[in-house]
């Protein structure tokens, strides 16, 4: 059998105790184990040793002359948890052995109870149990890992996320030093690199990564295809990029694979000392597997994702088109077999063509609803698109039934869900429209082309369009030649000046012109005169910009006088004319009447006798005869008065007539010229105008009137059209008052004087009246009034450029009183706060402490000059707003490099910031570091900073500089430190000497056969350790200078029962000490007393009896004065006795300590038993 060597780290000073263990250790050769024992007689040398490695087992003794107690174990466990360690102690004290165990020792043996094979049974089983312990926390570190990937996988929704958590998630639980994980575009390229472990690392990392710069281990895990491929830490990495983070580590590289995916590797780089084992490669493998199904699962969740928000998106357009298409559109589901289609859905458009609302057709029957649609052919549509699938259209017809008539034209088709479709629109008024059209267009052209005068029209590019027979005979142009031919202008006005001469004059003239008269050039070159008159714009005629008759005057200009040509012209204007024209002599009776009049009045002129009043209707006849009275009959002229008349066979028209007095040249009223004209088609479209511009009114004084905008509308006259009712409350006015009325005059009589500035306001105004063409806006202010109060308006203004109020403007007056309210709070409330931000500043500049405050990202808010100046280096107290510590440690760095300690604050700082920020308490620090090349100490104080709803903030901070305090406080402490080392060694050596001195007597007892003799060094012995005990507590102790006497007390008794002896007697120990420092002055006579007297009760007290009870009492009062009892239930004293007479040496010298050392009293009774008493005054230090 091979022999198993365990390295044992044995720390102890007593150089006895160390040469027993090692002979002990080296005579237990149990299963071939040997050991091999190295010594250490400090506990730093330990510590020392530790560090190095190598280290099996530690034998640790607890009282060591640099350090004692549990103390000692924390230290030797904080250096090395993994090695395990038995303590060892001179005493046996369980509840130290307890609280040792729980704070992570093996076991625990008491000198002089330990044997050779219980030490080495002790060493291996604590090297077991902490080997199992180590396995146990790998395994459970292996679920963690699983478990905390598994809830990602199921809690994350994002995949960079998931990805990320998950490195951070195996770092955390499996203690690796790095993971990181790559996903792959196509195999081999690189898109997403995550990491976690390597936060200065990762960025570098990822950029070769995916740059495509791939370390050798990861092209051979793309190569070799290996699920796990693990990378040994002895490996060449040759000029890898990474290479320096991964030296002397193992590492594994694992494929995420799922269904035939290759996702792409994950990778981990294990700590220093760690191999990668079958259970490590299991783990791996199954979260790569898991993280698989993730990225697969993802994929899928986002296709799913994807395709359903495209399906919304289209549901919602095809919805929005639904609605708001200007045709009808209705949905049929079919029903029996398609023997009926039932309403499924009815857009916008449809309720408006049928005057019917969807709920109430929606499940109804088609024959039920629209009771004419099997006459109309479209129900036969409905059924053969059902049952062929082929679309149809139902060209135009009219539908009947018995509530609705109109034009309708449908378009049918099925959906692939089966429903039918009806597309259609009601062309009933295009229908109507288009008929009148077209009978228009025939009359005119009729009328065109058979005119016995010339007749051209031209489109708004100027291309002659009309050109008509009467045209064609006058030039010998035909229509071909000159309609819509650019050069036509030419053709007829070969001289450049003469046709500029007629384009300047039509300039001027524009499209209302009469008799004309210019020169055109013939086809043969011959000239024509002809006379032109144009009434295009008081006759336009829809698809003509501008049209004229003409009269070719050539002739009669040559053959007649200058009066009969002026007669025809003046005959031909009244025959061609669209108006009746006629004279009247001063009676009033008709001597001309235009041929024309029929087609007006259906009178002949003949039948014409009573003028005007024979067609006026009989509703306007008294309002007629009153105005004819007022003008004709005075010979004064009226312009355009307007009444209603009667043709000869009753139908109703309107008319408008205007006439002149014809005066003769001695100034003698001869009688009237009139002109009448037929204003029905003009009137019904005012009438139409009137009644839309009624509903718009009643909308603006329904909505607008609601609103709290002052509204003024403004025709091209700037006059009044309308105001709201906020207009009036905020100008007290009232509407009908205003209406009508010239804006101007009222604001230069009335409306400026509400304001505080009046004239400012008039100029503003005034000025977009002067100008009507951009948008003004500006502020003013409406003083208090009877009707009114104080205001502040915002006037917001801008041309109306369209519509019926065309060239006018609106206006907008906004209440904006409560925000300039606000606006002024806000101005005191702004100087108040710099006034105290000022103060606050001051206070803080002047103040030698470092003063700031940060947001919750660490940078700063508030920075006051010694901050600046001593922490910062900064420019003054702006700059380092918006800037963190980093970026001032990182710029002081950068402009000393030749000094890296130059300045080391900023990540300490941060770290700080971060603990206040988690716990949301104020904390305190110690900072300390260099500031411009010089070593600094601060005493920092950071709180939370609370917002006024109790959000935090930020972080406010204060530092003091304490360098030279800091120096002064640590020379205090080594000093004191050096002291108290030197003490402890004292004490330490006079505890060792003494167990030198007990050891000596004990073996002198060994030696010696006089039984008489033996007690005497026994009794040496016991009361060397008495004060043995005292020494060790001391230096085991926290205080030096004083000893707790209850631990005291209860080690001695369990010491003194091991001497002692009592055979088969129960002795119940019953101790009542306070807890009460003891100088040390007090407490050697103190202990030895007790040493004494419990001896003695042990020895002589309870011969004979089968059980007995001891009892320590040790209290103290508040003045300080001090109870001793020591009593039992045994003997007692014998008759008579009397302690000032006893012989023996340890009643002496209990009487002696008491009385003589410590200036007690001492008092002794024997009542069932024995009670001896001390009180005595505590020294004071």
């Amino acid at each position: 059998m091979v022999d198993k060597q365990i390295k044992v780290l044995l720390i102890e000073d007593n150089p006895g105790d160390v040469r027993l263990i090692e002979e002990m250790l080296s005579d237990s050769g149990v299963d071939g184990t040997r050991f091999d024992v190295e010594n250490a007689c400090r506990l730093t040398e330990g510590l020392t040793r530790i560090r190095k490695g190598g280290i099996d087992a530690v034998l640790l003794d607890l009282g060591l002359p640099d350090s004692s107690g549990l103390g000692t174990f924390e230290k030797v466990y904080e250096q090395a948890p993994e090695v395990p360690v038995v303590m060892l102690t001179g005493r046996a004290d369980m509840e130290l052995a307890l609280e040792g165990m729980r704070m992570g020792a093996q076991d625990y043996l008491v000198k002089g109870r330990v044997d050779g094979d219980l030490l080495a049974r002790t060493l291996r089983y604590a090297i077991e149990r902490m080997t199992a312990e180590a396995r146990i926390k790998h395994l459970n570190s292996v679920l963690k890992a699983i478990r905390n990937v598994n809830q990602l996988i199921v809690t994350e929704t994002k995949s960079d996320s998931l990805l990320r958590k998950s490195c951070d998630a195996l770092v955390d639980a499996r203690d690796y030093d790095a993971a990181w994980l790559g996903l792959l575009e196509d195999g081999e390229r690189f898109a997403t690199v995550i990491g976690s472990g390597f936060p200065d690392d990762v960025s570098r990392f990822s950029k070769h990564v995916i740059s495509g710069d791939h370390p050798p281990c990861i092209r051979d895990a793309l190569q070799k295809g290996e699920m796990v491929l693990v990378l040994d830490k002895s490996r060449e990495c040759g000029d890898c990029f990474f290479k320096d983070a991964c030296r002397g580590k193992e590492a594994a590289i694992i494929r995420v694979e799922y269904a035939d995916r290759f996702f792409g590797l994950l990778a981990v780089l294990l700590a220093s000392g760690v191999a990668v084992d079958n259970e490590e490669k299991g783990l791996l493998a199954e979260v790569a597997s898991d993280m698989g199904i993730a990225l697969h699962n993802r994929e899928l969740a986002d296709a799913r994702k994807v395709a359903e928000e495209a399906l919304l998106e289209s549901e919602e357009r095809f919805r929005m088109m639904f609605e708001n298409m200007g045709d009808a559109v209705v949905v049929y589901d079919a029903v029996d077999c398609g023997n009926d289609f039932i309403f499924k859905d009815f857009n916008r458009a449809a309720e408006k063509i049928e005057r019917i609302q969807r709920e109430d057709l929606i499940g109804k029957s088609v024959l039920d609803v629209f009771r004419g649609v099997a006459d109309f052919g479209l129900f036969d549509v409905f059924q053969r698109v059902w049952q062929t699938g082929e679309p149809e259209h139902l060209p135009t017809s009219i539908y009947k039934d018995g509530t609705t008539t109109g034009w309708k034209e449908n378009y049918v088709y099925k959906l692939p869900s089966g429903e039918i479709v009806a597309i259609y629109e009601d062309v009933t008024e295009r229908k109507a429209a288009e008929e009148a059209l077209l009978e228009s267009e025939k009359r005119l052209q009729l009328i065109a082309e058979n005119m016995p005068v010339m007749l051209d029209a031209f489109d708004d590019k100027g291309n002659i369009i009309v050109w008509n027979s009467e045209c064609e005979n006058v030039t010998g142009f035909n229509s071909r030649e000159i309609i819509n031919n650019p050069k036509a202008s030419k053709m007829l006005y070969p001289d450049d000046d003469y046709e500029n001469y007629i384009h300047s004059k039509l300039m001027g003239y524009g499209g209302n012109f009469r008799n004309l008269e210019w020169d055109i050039t013939c086809k043969d070159g011959s000239t024509r005169t002809i006379l032109w008159s144009n009434m295009s714009d008081k006759y336009p005629i829809p698809g003509w910009h501008s049209w004229a008759i003409g009269t070719d005057i050539t002739e009669r200009k040559a053959a007649e006088e200058g009066l009969r040509v002026a007669g025809e012209r003046f005959k031909m204007i009244v025959e061609t004319a669209p108006s009746i024209l006629m004279i009247s002599d001063a009676r009033g009776k008709n001597t001309y009447v235009s041929p024309n009049c029929k087609e007006f009045t259906g009178y002949d002129p003949d039948e014409l006798t009573g003028g005007m009043m024979q067609w006026v209707h009989g509703d306007d006849a008294k309002r007629a005869k009153d105005v004819f009275d007022r003008t004709f009959c005075r010979g004064v002229g009226c312009k355009d008065f307007e009444y209603k008349a009667v043709k000869k066979h009753g139908d109703v028209w309107c008319a408008s007539s205007s006439w002149e007095p014809l005066i003769d040249a001695k100034g003698k009223f001869r009688g009237v010229i009139s002109q009448t004209i037929d204003i029905t088609e003009r009137k019904v479209a005012e009438d139409a105008l009137l009644e839309s511009e009624g509903k718009y009114r009643s909308l603006m004084d329904d909505a607008l009137d609601t609103s709290d905008i002052g509204l003024f509308i403004l025709d091209d006259e700037f006059k009044v059209v309308w105001i709201n009712r906020s207009t009036e409350r905020y100008f007290g006015l009232k509407r009908d008052a205003v209406i009508g009325k010239d804006k101007r005059q009222l604001i230069r009589k009335q409306i400026k004087y509400i304001f505080e500035d009046p004239e400012t306001f008039e100029q503003k105004v005034f000025a977009t009246y002067d100008d009507n063409t951009h948008v003004e806006n500006f502020e003013c202010h409406v003083l208090p009034g009877e009707e009114r109060q104080e205001y502040w308006l915002e006037h917001w203004s801008q041309p109306i450029r369209s519509g019926l109020y065309k060239g006018g403007r609106i206006e907008h007056y906004s209440d904006i009183t409560g925000l300039k309210a606000a606006a002024d709070a806000l101005k005191d409330s702004e100087r108040r706060y710099k006034h105290l931000y000022s103060m606050v500043r001051l206070m803080c500049d002047n103040l030698p402490d470092l003063i700031w405050t940060k947001d919750m990202n660490g940078k700063f808010i508030f920075v006051n000059k010694a901050c600046c100046d001593i922490l910062l280096n900064a420019i003054d107290t702006d700059e380092p707003i918006e800037k963190d510590d980093i970026y001032f440690a990182r710029r002081e760095r950068e402009a000393h490099p030749e000094n890296p300690e130059y300045h080391t604050f900023g990540e300490s700082c941060i770290r700080s910031d971060a603990v206040v920020l988690e716990t949301k308490e104020p904390q305190r620090f110690d900072e300390f570091g260099n500031l411009k090349g010089e070593f600094v100490y601060l005493d920092t104080y950071k709180a939370p900073f609370w917002g006024e709803e109790h959000n935090m903030m930020g972080i406010v901070g204060c530092s003091r500089v304490v360098t030279k305090e800091r120096a002064a406080e640590d020379q205090i402490k080594r000093s004191l430190q050096e002291k108290e080392v030197l003490l402890r060694e004292i004490h330490h050596r006079v505890k060792n000497n003494l167990q030198v001195v007990s050891s000596l007597l004990n073996m002198q007892a060994r030696n010696v056969k006089d039984k008489g003799t033996i007690k005497i060094l026994s009794e040496a012995r016991d009361r060397i350790r008495t004060m043995s005990l005292i020494h060790s507590q001391l230096y085991e102790g926290r205080d030096l200078a004083e000893i707790n006497m209850k631990g005291f007390v209860d080690v001695l008794l369990g010491q003194l029962l091991q001497s002692y002896p009592v055979g088969d007697t129960r002795i119940v120990n019953v101790v009542r000490v306070d807890d009460y420092p003891f100088l040390i002055s007090t407490a050697v006579p103190v202990g030895l007393i007790i040493n004494e007297l419990l001896s003695n009760a042990l020895k002589h007290a309870f011969k004979g009896k089968d059980e007995g009870k001891i009892e320590v009492r040790l209290t103290a009062s508040e003045g300080g004065r001090i109870n001793l009892t020591v009593s039992d239930d045994g003997v007692g004293m014998p008759p008579g006795f009397d302690i000032n007479e006893s012989k023996t040496l340890g009643l002496r010298l209990v009487k002696i300590l008491s009385e003589d050392q410590l200036q007690g009293t001492l008092e002794v009774t024997s009542d069932r038993g024995a009670t001896f008493g001390i009180e005595f005054e505590m020294e004071t230090g």
